[in-house]
């Protein structure tokens, strides 16, 4: 099942890239080591399920922020290590960060190295090709390394990757940012008791084991209601108010696309604040790049850490 939904994520993916104006990538400064730490705690449960070792080697300062596209950078740093994860049956796993200034500029360098199986000189050639795999039977259908080039190269980047026949590979990419900053001091990270004490949140999923985590998570904030679909949210925003709706994109019925127009055309609910949840976050951020009718006001990633969902909440908020 989660070979199957990875592939549909990297289908809408494609398409999404290949439809959206290549020249609108939105600038924003962030954190590059807040994310790559994010990022390693999302993966190690991943690495450790297969027994192996995920090692870091973050060489960037905590209170450094760059102007870059957060999305793609974090989207490239995942990718990275989600195939090494998959290739790599034992053994370590191994993600570099760092800054360089160089007289082309300032660059953010990527880079995994892992024990897996290996690639071949023949193979190296042609691994970012789209829908290329070098192992069909491991259910891939060869489009995550193919996206990850794209991203990189909309940034003005440049992917490679190190690799013998024996195992083990290294992938990397070279990533230009156009400024960077000092923060006064690393942000704290945002938690639950951040979230306004009487905050109405209504949460709208058609997967009973997902409400039931979004009850226990957000237990003892504010009010929060759960519907598992598009028609009783709204039975249910026509009773009482709420501040904001958490929807899942993917329901049977009214999507939370469909549930997102509703709210927007009716005059009602024109203060609610309408964030998604899905585990195709690209799906939804390049829906927004490409100015979409309905906006969300902002998008939760599956999985996601307390930090991340609180901040999108408060932010949407604000």
């Amino acid at each position: 099942i989660n070979i199957i939904s990875n592939n549909i994520t990297d289908i809408l993916s494609l398409s999404k890239l290949e439809a959206s104006n290549k020249g609108n990538i939105v600038l924003e400064y962030f954190s590059p080591n807040r994310i790559f730490q994010e990022l390693i705690t999302l993966h190690e449960n991943q690495a450790e399920l297969k027994g192996l070792q995920l090692a870091t080697e973050i060489n960037v300062d905590p209170t450094l922020s760059i102007l870059s596209n957060e999305f793609r950078v974090k989207q490239v740093a995942s990718n990275f290590l989600s195939n090494a994860i998959k290739y790599t049956q034992k053994g370590k796993i191994t993600f570099r960060a760092s800054l360089s200034v160089t007289s082309n500029g300032q660059r953010l360098h990527l880079e995994v190295e892992d024990t897996g199986i290996g690639i071949s000189e023949q193979d190296r050639r042609q691994v970012f090709r789209k829908y290329f795999t070098t192992n069909p039977n491991a259910g891939g259908i060869g489009l995550g390394l193919y996206i990850t080039k794209i991203m990189v190269e909309e940034l003005g980047g440049n992917i490679g990757v190190k690799s013998k026949s024996t195992p083990g590979s290294i992938f990397f990419a070279e990533i230009p940012y156009s400024d960077s900053r000092m923060e006064a001091h690393a942000q704290r990270k945002a938690t639950l008791p951040d979230l306004p004490p009487g905050l109405r949140l209504l949460v709208v999923d058609d997967n009973p084991i997902n409400i039931l985590l979004m009850k226990q998570f957000f237990k003892g904030v504010g009010n929060v209601h759960t519907v598992n679909n598009g028609e009783d949210a709204l039975t249910l925003m026509n009773d009482q108010p709420f501040d904001l709706v958490i929807t899942d994109i993917h329901m049977p019925g009214m999507s939370g696309i469909e549930l997102l127009e509703k709210i927007r055309s009716d005059k009602r609910f024109n203060t609610m604040k309408v964030l998604a949840i899905s585990a195709d976050m690209s799906t939804l951020k390049y829906a927004e790049e490409t100015q979409a009718e309905a906006f969300f006001d902002g998008f939760i990633e599956k999985p996601f850490t307390e930090s991340e969902i609180v901040k999108t909440i408060l932010k949407a908020l604000s």
